[in-house]
């Protein structure tokens, strides 16, 4: 970080290992939207989709819970079927 900066830098690497990394002082409703929509929005096929998230352990199984509910309302069809998906 450079001085006065607060924040993270967001930065996306060309493709294989793509992360997302989440906080444990993370919107963990907005994290699992983004991983979410970066795992699978185009089916996955772009060079920065998230292969994995890195999540702090404090908020590890909560995560993993919103997660697994967020996936599990992905159905595979039309694009228009999975609004936030097709990006």
């Amino acid at each position: 970080m450079q001085p006065g900066q607060i924040w993270i830098k967001r930065t996306s690497g060309d493709g294989r290992q793509e992360f997302n990394p989440v906080d444990a002082i993370a919107d963990l409703d907005a994290a699992v939207e983004g991983v979410a929509a970066s795992a699978f929005g185009f089916q996955g096929q772009k060079c920065s989709a998230c292969s994995r998230a890195i999540v702090d352990e404090r908020v590890y199984e909560k995560f993993l819970e919103r997660s697994k509910a967020r996936v599990e309302k992905i159905t595979v069809g039309d694009a228009e079927a999975n609004p936030g998906m097709a990006r």
